[in-house]
């Protein structure tokens, strides 16, 4: 292909504007390219700053997750401790003080009860109200939304845990700590619960508008006057998500100084090709159109023309080369007008030539005029007819010699074609015979071909259909066969409860049996109290039986002063201390009768307690006895279970192997079915190739046909030829039964 005609004329005539077209062409292929390569680097690394940008999202979520982590195994293994668990506040409270030394990211930890702190790593905090968020159930871990901590300056963020029947362990993480962690150099961090920042390592404006910007991905907008990139990422085990954000210089810093690097380039490249335009094609340029303005002068005739310059380089050899070509030009100018004189002697005698020519000419003529009629007869059939070769001229002698041979040729060869043409029309009645046999014979193969094709067809929908089937028996059976072994779990569940409770059992008939001992103890115990209590009644009369002594003994003193009374002091003073014996004797009495009392009371309450024990007694060994029957139900249970246990398992394993034995039939009858459609598809390409042959034969036969048809026009044409099919020319000279004229 010529590329030139697609160049308008207007380029293709100056060279200056070629040079100006191959520059701009340069310059936007180079554009074309450089945009290329700037779409796909700003991709790439646009892409690769996402990536980086959601990775350390992720990196900070997790870094959040494994802080929050850390602060709940913490407040679950205090609220697991005994100490806690005791409910002494005291101990509770030097606990946790020993439990939230040394780390920093601990504020505080905290024991709540009925919503006030009972107990604290800070003392000052101990008796102030907290309201924490707690987790349904008595085991989980709830982490609340940050807040002002208790004491001390700073939030924290609460750790719930659930500490015995009431109580919570609170572990109060400073957040500070956890903002520290969560800064980085180049991406700020952003805590958030839903729209709401909770915690911003970085500015807080620009962590609410960033974590307004994302949803769940990567997110660009402008908040304020500064344009941001955000990703976020869920934080595992709380409501939070982390918000990564920068602004877009920072993080797509890369990528724009390498686009500004290649846009540079682009710049480069202009620059470069418009010195080289100016510098080198513009001299160019003018040098190659000084030298074509004065082509134009030796083209217009003017020879005298100065074809001079000081260049060394293409131009220079260019001009020595036009400076030569026109010395050459006047040189063959001269030479040109010595061939006009000897071209004029040279026509004087051409005409001579042509007299001689002349009559040469006219015995040539008479000559051809024979040939022609030769000729003649020769073209209306007649290739018996011969030239004489017998002529002047060497060349007429020549050409009687090839068109006898030619003639001679032609002669045979029409003979040999008559006799083809007789063979040819033979055969071709044999080919049509033939080919109706086979074209009858293609039929029938190709409608035994289409009846085994439509049964193949049957047969591989019966045995989809059968697969089907097999398929459906094959998921009734598995599924038989998972409902066995839900059933044997089951069984095995309850068998487990049913020895569980037994053995619980055992261990309660054990502990009632302890129970029942110890009740005997008490009993001899108790009656044994009673005896002691007795002989304290006893005692008790006979205290009484001495006071009662004493008592006439101060009455007989009494008695015995007043006789005496006449005597002077001494009896006074007898009689005084009878008296005292007497007060004492009396005091004595009433003490004794309220021991008595009380000692029968508690006689009464002996023998009371003694009675509801035995009565305890009773029960509690009739307890056992049903406890015991218990057991044995429980190991008939048992028993049982394990019995239909071993037959779900033999169920189970029956089914597993009927399962696998529908999946072989199924495997089975996929393969004969692909067999089938294997057959169904050779006979469709038996079938097809049946037919492709009988058209091929009805071809080769419509073939035959018209070859014979020809035959017979060729046979026509051929007869309208006389030749002597006896005899055949050999050689140059007039052939034996040819007719010479």
């Amino acid at each position: 292909m010529n590329t030139e005609r697609l160049v308008p004329d207007r380029i293709r005539s100056r060279y200056s504007l070629k040079i100006a077209a191959t520059l701009a062409l340069v310059f936007a292929v180079t554009l074309v390219s450089a945009a290329f390569f700037y779409g796909n680097v700003a991709g790439e690394l646009g892409s690769s700053a996402d990536a980086a940008l959601a990775a350390d999202a992720n990196e900070s979520a997790d870094t959040a997750a494994l802080w929050v982590e850390a602060n709940a195994d913490l407040a679950t293994s205090v609220a697991a401790t005994e100490t806690v668990e005791s409910g002494d506040a005291d101990r509770i409270g030097e606990y946790l003080a020993g439990a939230a030394a040394g780390s920093d990211r601990v504020g505080a930890i905290h024991y709540v009860e009925d919503g006030r702190i009972a107990a604290s790593s800070a003392s000052s905090a101990v008796g102030q109200s907290l309201s924490v968020a707690t987790s349904e159930g008595t085991e989980s871990v709830a982490v609340d939304e940050p807040r002002d901590a208790v004491v001390g300056n700073g939030s924290v963020i609460p750790v719930v845990a659930p500490a015995g029947e009431n109580g919570y362990v609170v572990v109060a993480g400073a957040a500070e700590t956890l903002r520290n962690r969560l800064a980085d150099e180049k991406y700020d961090t952003a805590l958030a619960a839903g729209d709401e920042v909770v915690l911003a390592a970085g500015d807080q404006e620009r962590a609410a508008g960033a974590t307004e910007l994302t949803a769940n991905g990567t997110a660009t907008g402008t908040v304020g006057e500064t344009d941001l990139v955000a990703a976020t990422a869920t934080v595992s085990g709380t409501g939070w998500h982390v918000v990564s954000h920068a602004p877009t210089g920072t993080v797509y810093g890369d990528r724009n100084v390498a686009t500004a690097a290649i846009v540079a380039l682009i710049y480069i490249v202009a620059l470069n090709l418009g010195i080289f335009g100016v510098t080198v094609g513009g001299n160019l340029a003018l040098a190659l159109q000084r030298l074509a303005d004065r082509a134009e002068e030796i083209g217009r005739g003017n020879l005298d023309v100065e074809l001079s310059t000081d260049r060394a380089d293409e131009v220079g050899v260019l001009y020595d080369e036009f400076d030569s070509m026109r010395r050459s030009l006047e040189e063959s100018l001269d030479e040109a007008e010595e061939a006009r004189t000897e071209a004029e002697r040279a026509r004087e005698e051409a005409e001579q030539s042509e007299l001689r020519t002349q009559r040469l000419n006219e015995a040539l003529e008479a000559e051809a005029e024979r040939y022609s009629e030769v000729m003649a007869a020769c073209a209306e059939g007649d290739l018996t007819e011969r030239l004489d070769p017998e002529a002047d001229s060497e060349a007429m002698q020549a050409i009687a010699t090839s068109f006898n041979d030619m003639i001679a040729s032609l002669e045979a060869t029409v003979a040999d074609v008559e006799e083809f043409a007789d063979d040819v029309a033979e055969s071709s009645t044999g080919v049509e015979e033939s080919a109706a046999e086979v074209r009858e014979a293609s039929a029938a193969v190709d409608e035994s071909v289409a009846q085994i094709s439509a049964g193949a067809h049957e047969q591989t929908e019966d045995l989809q259909a059968t697969a089907d089937e097999v398929n459906d028996l094959s998921a009734a059976i598995q599924e038989v066969a998972a409902t066995t072994d839900e059933i044997a779990s089951e069984s095995d569940r309850v068998a487990r409860l049913g020895s569980d409770g037994r053995e619980q059992a055992e261990a309660t008939i054990a502990e009632m049996r302890e129970v029942e001992g110890q009740i005997a103890d008490a009993v001899t115990a108790i009656e044994d109290l009673a005896a002691e209590i007795e002989q304290v009644s006893e005692a008790t009369e006979l205290i009484d039986d001495i006071a009662e002594q004493t008592s006439i003994l101060a009455l007989n003193a009494n008695i015995e002063a007043a006789r005496a009374g006449d005597g002077g002091d001494a009896g006074e003073g007898f009689a005084v201390v009878a008296d005292e014996v007497k007060e004492l004797a009396e005091e004595t009495k009433a003490v004794v009768t309220e021991i008595q009392s009380q000692v029968e009371a508690v006689q009464e309450r002996a023998h009371e307690s003694a009675d509801d024990i035995r009565a305890t007694e009773s029960r509690i060994t009739d307890g056992v006895a049903s406890v015991e029957e218990l057991t044995d139900a429980l190991e008939a249970i048992v028993d049982g279970v394990d019995e239909v246990d071993t037959g779900l398992k033999s169920i189970a394993r029956t089914t597993d192997d009927q399962a696998d034995s529908a999946e072989g039939i199924v495997a089975m009858v996929d393969e004969v079915a692909s067999v089938s459609e294997q057959t169904t598809q050779q006979a469709d390409t038996v079938s097809e190739a049946a037919g492709e042959a009988t058209e091929s034969i009805d071809e080769v036969s419509d073939a035959a046909g018209r070859l014979a048809e020809r035959t017979r026009e060729l046979r026509r044409m051929l007869s309208t030829f006389e030749v002597d099919a006896d005899e055949r020319p050999v050689d140059s000279t007039v052939a034996d039964g040819g007719r010479e004229r």
